[in-house]
């Protein structure tokens, strides 16, 4: 994921692609986990809440928020966070 990368560096964050990756599982997985990731997306207070809370982990505003949510939807799909598990 080439272009998450360059997104990283240009938002200023200061972590590598894996731990940015797990950095978002474990945030999904600790607040959010029961719910499915599907499902999760469909409402955008729950999904801008969580990309707020990423951009205040990482001290990175400019990060932008798809970023973020492509993340979480690739870690979906490698299976690294489990849809509606906790």
């Amino acid at each position: 994921m080439k272009d998450i990368t360059t997104e990283l560096l240009k938002a200023d964050v200061m972590i590598g692609l894996d731990a940015f990756r797990d950095l978002i599982a474990a945030t999904y997985s600790n607040n959010h986990g029961a719910e499915p990731i599907d499902r999760f997306l469909c409402y955008p207070d729950k999904s801008l809440g969580f990309c707020h809370t990423i951009k205040a982990v990482l001290d990175a505003p400019k990060l932008a928020d798809h970023v973020i949510l492509m993340t979480l939807l690739y870690l979906r799909k490698q299976g690294r966070v489990k849809a509606g598990s906790r």
